[in-house]
Formats: structure tokens, C-alpha cells, sequence
């Protein structure tokens, strides 16, 4: 995994919004589950229990609201994220216009423009993704799995403990 200390360091300031952020996306996976368990209980009974649609009202309501939590907690999360990335950038750039003034006027006319400007503009922007896309899911990748496990296991033990012991072939 890429994880570079100095820039997880600068996460620290948000680390109680980034906590959140991948809060919130358990909870998007909870319901993604939820949606899969209410849509296959309703196939379950109209095409293998032949029940009628007035039996099914319970499944289709809670497919629809795990559907709509799915969504309201995905947003959540990604703004949250984009949030914490747009903050980072703004540090770093401050932080670089601090190290430029303590150069000084003389040491900074020494520099290359160019090579400062495409820090600037694209090295620090390039950052985002990596704070609002790669780090969230990485450990998302690392929770969600689990989550699939505590759901499965009540139904299922063997499955449980087989996708348990598999777990750390995830790449």
C-alpha cells in the first residue's frame, strides 16, 4: 500500500472528519448488503414461494429505503472526503507560500518558475484523489469485508468461516 507518512500527517487536522467520512461509507455498505438481502427475499418469494405481490410490501419498502440510505450516506461520505482533500491542498499551499517567503525574494528568483508552478498547480492537486478516493477506500477495503462476514455468519457458519479464512487473499 502507498501510504507516505508525511502526507498522512497532514490528515491529522481532519482526522475526526476522515473518521467520519469512512463511517459513513460502512454504513453505505451496510445498506448495499441490506438492498441485496431484501431484493433476493423478494425474488425468493415471488418466483419460489409464489407469493403475491400484497405479501411482499415489507421487502419492497425496505429495499427502497436501504436503497435511499445507500445514497444519502455515499454523498455524505464523499463530500465529507472531498471536504478533507480540498483542506489538505489548502494547507500545502499555504505551507509552500510560508517556505517560499522565508526564502526570501533572492533565493526564490534563483528557482525555477516553471518547476514551482507545476507543483503548485499540479503536483498538489494530484493529492486530492489521493486523499478523497484511495485512502478512504483502502480502508474501507480492510472493513467491509468483515461486515459481509457478520452478515453471512447467522446464516451460515461454514460460509462465514470460509470467507474468513479467505479474507487475506484479497488482494
Amino acid at each position: 500500500m502507498n501510504f507516505d507518512r508525511r502526507l498522512l500527517r497532514l490528515l491529522y487536522k481532519s482526522s475526526g472528519l476522515f473518521s467520519l467520512s469512512i463511517l459513513f461509507g460502512i454504513v453505505a455498505a451496510g445498506f448495499i448488503i441490506g438492498t441485496a438481502y431484501y431484493l433476493s427475499m423478494y425474488v425468493d418469494g415471488v418466483f419460489l414461494q409464489k407469493k403475491q405481490l400484497s405479501d411482499l410490501w415489507t421487502f419492497i419498502i425496505s429495499f427502497i429505503i436501504c436503497a435511499a440510505g445507500r445514497v444519502i450516506f455515499s454523498c455524505l461520505g464523499q463530500r465529507l472526503r472531498s471536504s478533507i482533500a480540498i483542506s489538505v491542498k489548502r494547507e500545502l499551499r499555504n505551507d509552500l507560500i510560508d517556505h517560499m517567503e522565508q526564502l526570501g525574494p533572492v533565493e526564490v528568483r534563483s528557482l525555477k518558475t516553471g518547476n514551482i508552478t507545476a507543483i503548485v498547480s499540479k503536483g498538489i492537486d494530484s493529492l486530492e484523489l489521493y486523499f478523497s478516493e484511495y485512502l478512504p477506500q483502502v480502508f474501507l477495503s480492510l472493513a467491509i469485508p468483515f461486515l459481509i462476514i457478520l452478515f453471512v455468519f447467522p446464516f451460515s457458519i461454514t460460509g462465514a468461516l470460509i470467507m474468513f479464512a479467505t479474507v487475506p487473499l484479497i488482494p
